[in-house]
């Protein structure tokens, strides 16, 4: 195969053991991955003085004008006061402290190493999947930033996703084989060829809690095959149409699940949605960016993802950010990012 087609492949993108390595250096425990997990890894009034006697310093009461005076909207954050309160800046990086540590699930088809990503005192689940001829390190950033906002991340080197063994679902059962693993009840996510990896991971799982796509990809009609199956909520964020997203035909994908909500981050390329990407991606797959920096677009897609992350997890609500309220009429005003339907 020449180098053409393989820069080109990247935009495709049972049960067993686990053994935990403890120190993250050497020594291993056992768990049966099939013996089940029990604990989950879990003022406002203006005065006048109307008696207006002679003048002296007490014509005009002080509090004639007050400064939380409700006419007044805007406080000086610049946040418009409706009564609401505003949703979580996902932009940024969390409060919560966090750890991460190696293991190997061994589950039906490999020994997957998988990196998991914990926050201080636990979290819900997710199970988070690179690309096609990609690696857990492209999802690294995202893990960690998902972690300090109290979501646990395991991100599994994948089996079955090299030139010579490409199984997407086979991938996607080891997903499943890792959540439960982990104690179950998941939401699938990944990126490209891992995004559908999830979104089928998810019809194989009846308890799967969610999937969040990024650019994903279909690959031989798998996943517009198989997205009945799936009754978990789906959230899909995309980037611009190229040849390295397969001509964005993941949304038609994603778009065919029951629940489904989706956004494109305007001039967001394949391989902005691996963080951090390299040369290899880039090389290919680099977008123009005309209107919007690569910093701009990075923020849009970790505030859409986190938010829809928190949202299917229940440590919080996506709105806000996927329908009106603040940062969606910003991004959607602006033209950085727009519902998909």
């Amino acid at each position: 195969m020449n180098t053409s087609a393989i820069f080109l492949l990247l935009a495709c993108g049972t049960k067993g053991t686990v053994s935990i390595d403890d120190t993250g250096v050497s020594g291993a425990d056992t768990v049966d991955a099939g013996a089940g997990d029990d604990t989950a890894i879990t003022d406002d009034t203006t005065t006048t003085d109307d008696t207006s006697p002679p003048a002296d310093d007490t014509a005009t009461d002080d509090t004639a004008t007050d400064d939380t005076d409700d006419t007044d909207d805007t406080d000086d954050t610049g946040y418009t006061d409706t009564g609401v309160v505003p949703a979580a800046d996902y932009r940024l990086t969390g409060g919560l402290g966090l750890s991460s540590e190696s293991i190997t699930v061994v589950t039906a088809t490999c020994d997957a190493a998988v990196t998991v990503y914990t926050p201080d005192g636990g979290g819900p689940l997710v199970v988070l999947g690179h690309g096609f001829l990609r690696g857990a390190v492209q999802m690294e950033g995202w893990a960690e930033h998902y972690a300090s906002w109290g979501l646990t991340v395991a991100v599994p080197e994948l089996c079955h996703s090299s030139l010579f063994d490409t199984d997407h679902e086979a991938n996607a059962a080891d997903m499943v084989d890792i959540a439960e693993a982990l104690g179950g009840a998941a939401i699938y996510a990944g990126h490209s060829a891992g995004g559908l990896a999830a979104l089928l991971a998810a019809g194989l799982d009846d308890g799967a809690v969610g999937v969040m796509g990024l650019d994903a990809v279909d690959a031989s009609d798998l996943g517009i095959e198989g997205v009945g199956a799936v009754s978990a909520p789906v959230y899909g964020v995309f980037g611009e149409s190229s040849l390295c997203n397969a001509s964005n035909n993941g949304i038609t994908m994603y778009a065919a699940a029951a629940d489904y909500q989706g956004m494109r981050v305007s001039e967001a390329d394949h391989c902005d949605f691996e963080f951090e990407t390299d040369w290899v991606c880039t090389l290919a797959c680099t977008g123009s960016n005309d209107d919007f920096s690569d910093g701009a677009i990075r923020d849009a897609i970790l505030g859409l993802t986190t938010a829809g992350l928190m949202e299917l997890s229940g440590l919080d609500s996506a709105s806000g950010w996927w329908s009106a309220g603040e940062f969606y009429e910003t991004l959607t005003e602006s033209g950085a990012a727009a519902p998909l339907y």
